[in-house]
């Protein structure tokens, strides 16, 4: 992984794959792009105090998740998280601020994230956003 703080550039530059993801997974731009792009630009912090996706990799390996995020960054399957074990690597603090933040209840934040979360992932590392991940 990168080191260093996430900068404005770098948001920026992750927003654009998101964007582009989440028309992608939706079938087009209008459909789901909304909730997803919502959840990830409060997650990124496109605006402050977002964690950022590197921080939020190495909570979920802290949570005992490394092998899912693994596979988010490796070619193959691609193994799914609960929405509970993301709240818990977030913590539920972060987890209520960071829905509220994106305009979505605590369960439809959860619930976006960890369906598209390895598909994100896997596109930003593709995209060179995310070094060395594992």
């Amino acid at each position: 992984m990168t080191a260093g703080p996430v900068t404005g550039s770098d948001r920026e530059a992750d927003m654009g794959v998101i964007e582009d993801l989440a028309g992608s997974l939706s079938g087009g731009p209008e459909a789901m792009q909304a909730p997803l792009a919502q959840a990830m630009t409060a997650l990124i912090g496109a605006q402050e105090p977002g964690i950022g996706l590197e921080s939020l990799l190495r909570r979920l390996r802290d949570a005992g998740l490394g092998s899912a995020v693994q596979s988010w960054v490796q070619a193959g399957p691609k193994q799914k998280i609960a929405p509970a074990q993301l709240r818990a690597a977030l913590g539920q603090q972060d987890s209520i601020r960071m829905a509220r933040d994106a305009g979505l209840s605590e369960e439809e934040f959860l619930g976006v994230l960890t369906e598209h979360l390895p598909a994100v992932v896997e596109r930003l590392v593709g995209a060179g956003r995310l070094q060395g991940a594992g």
